[in-house]
């Protein structure tokens, strides 16, 4: 599903909402994840969610992933986990 340009998500409650807005109507949280990420859609969702945000500063597209600590079930999914977030940072990593 491609994303509608005029949309985004509230990554609080999943609602979708105008860019125009700055708050949910659901649940009024900031569409604005740590006041910098819009979030455009979910890309996949498993022991966590991944989604597809665009950084408010840069204009890019960015890959922003949650993932509970909870959720892992043992030492080395939180180690691959760990070892995603090392490669995702490299500056030559694959962009959408």
């Amino acid at each position: 599903m491609e994303p509608n340009s005029a949309q985004c998500l509230c990554w609080g409650c999943g609602e979708q909402a105008s860019i125009s807005r700055k708050t949910c109507n659901g649940c009024r949280e900031s569409l604005l994840l740590h006041d910098q990420y819009r979030i455009v859609r979910v890309l996949g969702q498993n022991n966590g969610i991944t989604w597809e945000g665009i950084d408010e500063q840069t204009r890019q597209r960015v890959v922003i992933k949650e993932q509970s600590i909870a959720t892992l079930a043992s030492w080395k999914e939180q180690e691959l986990f760990q070892r995603e977030i090392m490669v995702m940072q490299k500056p030559d990593r694959l962009v959408l």
